[in-house]
């Protein structure tokens, strides 16, 4: 079977907790932290290429000034006849901080990068200290949008991170709650500030896409010069129309025979309005979506990182109604209170990209090897039919990574979790060309460099252990 996943000797702990019944289920053995790499086998690569190595001079070709050391939260996709487009927050030292703003890349083949430049500027204002945070892409009509969401929050570390990153599509378009529920007070709705990514390297401009340009950010829209919807060309009017309306009719856009991926971040008929979701439960605004195999593209899951436990927590629903959504569930699938993705691989099966490995440390800071919240490996875990996900192992490790982007940051900063994390995954098919089909793994390591891995979708033999 292709993409097979080979188990190094991992201490079955806790296969037996109980999961509420047609809900996703972890039968792989439960990592074990005190096991290089929780005990989980690598899997086969064809390449690791690092996108950005974070520094805090500038760097030659690029009009993006100080890169700055803060890198992360990586979002990609594939535009065909063009190659990957790859882009992530920054900043100069600490997340969230005001003025984080997303910067990109581009390749042709995944393995080389184009010098990173700014995708979405610093928006801050003299009026108003802004941060931006990313959100997944969305293709339609032979054309590809990526965007994200300003915030702000008056104190001195911006919570905009409760905003709308991973918005799963339509949630970005009005009237959808893009935030988890929450006692802060930020700025969801009608603040999707989005551009066009377009063949031969070139981006379209900046918009809002809403009707209206949105109340809260009206100092940043004047100078920087940011149109709504309604003043944008013609084509871009209708790709967004038709957007709308192929959501409000139970589909999608997505189209893997003229996209040439099977990546989808979107909820045919709408995902999960946070606001049902009890704010006791502390769930994040980290989420992924995938469709169950075998139903007709009618039933699919919503997965939740939360930060009241180290498990992952579901919803579901049969139809394409949002009002269908479950109340959210507490799975057993272990998770590092850390972000997560999902999707479909070229044999139907669904993947889960993700840190299921809790470290035993605890205490001190994130430059001295103690964060308890350490984050390694990122691994792949896969499913037949969607619910149990029953193979695992390892996409990403920084203990075999370069020798200056390792398991320690190498600057200051906050919120610096060492490891790779953050992941988010692709899977090029057909009529994409042939070398470029397979699965990819991207992710930040040390929230300061990005990186980028192509996993072997074959029978070889996984690696040993470092």
């Amino acid at each position: 079977m292709l993409f097979t996943f080979v188990m190094a000797n991992v201490a079955m702990i806790g296969l037996c907790s109980k999961v509420e019944s047609g809900f996703p289920s972890w039968t792989a053995p439960q990592p074990n932290p005190k096991l290089p790499l929780g005990g989980y086998k690598k899997l086969q690569q064809h390449f690791r290429a690092e996108v950005l190595h974070g520094i805090k001079q500038s760097l030659p070709h690029s009009d993006a000034g100080p890169i700055g050391t803060y890198n992360h939260n990586v979002m990609f996709d594939y535009l065909l006849d063009d190659g990957f487009f790859l882009m992530w927050k920054n900043s100069m030292a600490d997340e969230d901080s005001n003025g984080q703003r997303m910067l990109y890349s581009r390749s042709v083949d995944g393995r080389n990068w184009s010098v990173p430049n700014v995708f979405l500027p610093n928006l801050t204002t003299l009026s108003l200290a802004l941060t931006l945070e990313p959100g997944p892409c969305i293709h339609i009509r032979g054309r590809m949008y990526c965007g994200a969401s300003p915030g702000f929050h008056n104190t001195s570390h911006d919570s905009s991170a409760q905003g709308s990153q991973f918005c799963l599509w339509p949630d970005p378009l009005d009237p959808r709650n893009c935030g988890p529920p929450s006692k802060v007070e930020v700025h969801y709705n009608h603040s999707l500030l989005v551009r066009e990514v377009r063949h031969g390297g070139s981006l379209g401009p900046m918009f809002w896409g809403a009707p209206d340009v949105p109340k809260a950010f009206q100092a940043a829209t004047a100078a920087f010069h940011i149109p709504a919807l309604p003043d944008m060309d013609a084509q871009t009017q209708e790709d967004f129309r038709q957007l709308a309306a192929r959501f409000d009719a139970g589909e999608t856009p997505c189209d893997p025979e003229k996209d040439g991926t099977l990546k989808c971040e979107a909820c045919a008929g709408g995902c999960q309005i946070y606001d049902s979701i009890p704010f006791s439960l502390n769930m994040a605004n980290e989420r992924t979506h995938w469709l169950l195999p075998g139903k007709g593209g009618k039933e699919d899951i919503i997965a939740y990182r939360s930060s009241k436990t180290h498990k992952l927590w579901a919803s579901k629903r049969t139809g394409h109604q949002q009002a269908a959504w479950s109340p959210v569930v507490e799975t057993n699938i272990p998770n590092d209170q850390s972000n997560l993705n999902a999707g479909t691989l070229p044999d139907g099966r669904v993947y889960l990209v993700h840190n299921p490995v809790t470290p035993v440390s605890s205490g001190g800071d994130s430059v001295n090897g103690h964060n308890p919240s350490a984050r390694d490996p990122v691994t792949i875990a896969t499913s037949r039919d969607g619910l149990i996900f029953d193979e695992v192992g390892v996409a990403l490790t920084c203990t075999d990574l370069s020798s200056t982007s390792r398991c320690l940051p190498r600057f200051p900063g906050h919120a610096k979790n060492p490891g790779p994390s953050y992941p988010q995954a692709l899977t090029v098919v057909h009529p994409a060309p042939k070398e470029l089909q397979g699965l990819y793994v991207a992710s930040s390591n040390n929230k300061e460099d990005i990186w980028m891995t192509k996993v072997a979708l074959d029978d070889a033999p996984v690696t040993a252990f470092v």
